[in-house]
């Protein structure tokens, strides 16, 4: 039984040409080079979401801590203010990507509330 599959790709001359002289600069068959390429996106991608997600999160850190000391202060957010803080969120590009990639992955608001929603990567 095979352990591999033929995949056939398309690109444009040039590219090829890149890729071909890539994998033999490198010392490697085309298809070892393909698979390091893709394991090396897929590290990036998790990083690049690990970094939106750490934005996110200390975004949302700012935003309670000065919540907080408003709340010691005694002095409670206006609707005004909280709305602009809302909207400024919502402008926010990796907000917005982290919010499709939760929507893509079926993850409700009520499992993040509950914190079931496991490791999604």
């Amino acid at each position: 039984m095979r352990t591999s599959k033929v995949v056939s790709l398309s690109m444009p001359p040039e590219v090829a040409r890149e890729f071909e002289d890539l994998a033999r600069q490198q010392k490697r068959s085309k298809s070892e080079l393909f698979r390091d390429m893709l394991y090396i996106w897929k590290k990036f991608s998790h990083e690049r979401a690990r970094q939106e997600h750490n934005h996110i999160s200390a975004m949302v850190s700012r935003i309670l801590a000065e919540t907080e000391e408003e709340k010691r202060r005694g002095v409670s957010p206006t609707p005004e203010k909280l709305a602009a803080e809302w909207q400024s969120l919502m402008k926010d590009e990796s907000v917005i990507r982290a919010q499709e990639k939760i929507k893509e992955r079926g993850i409700t608001e009520e499992m993040i509330i509950a914190g079931k929603y496991g490791d999604t990567r």
